[in-house]
């Protein structure tokens, strides 16, 4: 899930939780869409149920080719890019 802002804004780079993948819900989309930030939430090898997934080299390689993704078709702040995650199985906005 990619979505760019209309002007120069920072990146966040939201990361899907080991057991699941990028369709898990994630509150940061909203809240990105919201301050018109440019997200992404990237389906790096889906669950870690394979030496694929779990911080393989593929896995990195899968974050950083999104990252290069959002820059050349977003417009990415390049000194305010974030990359965060959790490990909670669902979230809960108050």
């Amino acid at each position: 899930m990619f979505v760019s802002s209309k002007d120069t804004a920072p990146l966040i780079m939201s990361l899907h939780t080991w057991s699941g993948d990028y369709q898990q819900f994630d509150p940061l989309a909203s809240l990105s869409l919201k301050a018109g930030w440019n997200y992404i939430h990237p389906d790096f090898r889906g669950p870690n149920n394979s030496t694929d997934s779990c911080l393989s080299d593929k896995v990195i390689s899968d974050i950083d080719d999104s990252i290069f993704y959002v820059i050349k078709n977003g417009n990415v702040d390049k000194d305010n890019i974030f990359i965060v995650g959790t490990s909670k199985r669902s979230w809960t906005l108050v």
